[in-house]
Order: structure tokens, then sequence, then C-alpha cells
């Protein structure tokens, strides 16, 4: 029961996306959180150090700091990033679901496909056991 249970936070993770705030919690380079299906990640190489969307925001003006973007990101990534608004308010950052063009979340995908990699796996094992003569009978 408790691997159905972990197995299901894993999957939900995966199907979660930040939404930025403050960008107090957001780590960079390493949580989805650009609306860049499917990794929503920037694709600007990681410089190895856990910087955090906050550092990227202007906190006078309430608006990105261009001169930190051009220092970290490829122009794909500063367009997201500054599609993003940044407001007034010091409103946390969030998880949410990763919608589809269908409407369907991301975790119902991820379901299926897990449950399809299952059957796969469940396939192959039946495939083996049965050329090694364990379903024969032999």
């Amino acid at each position: 029961m408790w691997r159905s249970i972990l197995w299901g936070r894993s999957l939900l993770q995966k199907g979660l996306r930040w939404r930025a705030g403050n960008g107090q919690q957001i780590r960079t380079f390493k949580d989805p959180w650009l609306s860049r299906p499917f990794s929503f990640r920037p694709i600007s190489m990681d410089p190895g150090e856990d910087i955090r969307v906050e550092y990227f925001i202007n906190k006078d003006l309430h608006y990105w700091d261009f001169q930190k973007l051009n220092e970290f990101f490829l122009d794909l990534d500063k367009e997201l990033i500054c599609s993003i608004p940044v407001g007034f308010q010091e409103k946390d950052d969030c998880l949410s679901g990763i919608l589809t063009k269908q409407g369907l979340t991301l975790i119902k995908v991820g379901i299926k496909r897990q449950w399809m990699q299952s059957v796969k796996r469940l396939a192959q094992t039946q495939k083996l056991n049965n050329n090694c003569g364990y379903l024969s009978g032999t």
C-alpha cells in the first residue's frame, strides 16, 4: 500500500508546475515553472547554483530585472519569463496542475503512461518466464 501511495505522490509531483509569486520557493533551473511543455524548465544552461526565481525580480520596480535575466538566460527563456506577471503583492509561489490543450491534466496522462509501462513490464516478465519454462510447468 505504501508503495502505491509513494508512486502516486511521485506521479502527482511530475504533473505539477510552479506559479511564480514572490519567487522564493522556485529553484530557477530545477523546478518546472515556465510555460514550456514538456519540461516547463529553462533551456538555458544551468549554472549549477541554487538560484531562486526571486533573484531575477526587481522588488523596487515590481518587474523582472533585465540585467540579471540577460546574464543567465537565452532569448527564448527571457521571452517566457517576461510574459509572467510580477505583481505588487508579496504573493507566495504555489503549485498547480499542468493542462494540455485538450484540458486534460498531465497527471491523467502520466497515470495512463505509468499503467502502460507496468503492463509492458508484466508482459515482458511473462514472456521471460514462459521462455524459461516457468509457465509451461517444466
